[in-house]
């Protein structure tokens, strides 16, 4: 069983297609702005952790270590976390820092 189509149903669908045009295609090839802008983002983002991971990591530490260079500590303790969190007044300054914030 064959269809027919009407002529003008035909100029109406090339019309149509040529308005929409042709998926974009994916771009596999190499592209110089492409990788600086990935090295960009890369580096900023870097430099926008790195003190975030440099206070937890000193955070880790003991009180004897921090007057040294050294990126991780080597005897990595929870005892100052234990200082701050068994203070009286540690939930009035929580409160206050969410307060401001």
């Amino acid at each position: 069983m064959a269809i027919s189509v009407d002529s003008s149903t035909e100029h109406r669908l090339e019309a149509a297609e040529r308005l929409v045009g042709k998926p974009p295609q994916s771009r596999t090839r190499f592209s110089w702005e492409t990788f600086l802008t990935y090295l960009l983002l890369s580096i900023g983002a870097v430099i926008m952790v790195t003190p975030f991971v440099w206070m937890i990591l000193t955070s880790l530490k003991p009180a004897t270590e921090l007057v040294q260079f050294s990126f991780l500590p080597v005897n990595p303790t929870l005892d100052n976390y234990v200082e701050v969190l068994g203070t009286n007044s540690f939930g009035q300054w929580y409160f206050n820092s969410i307060l401001i914030a």
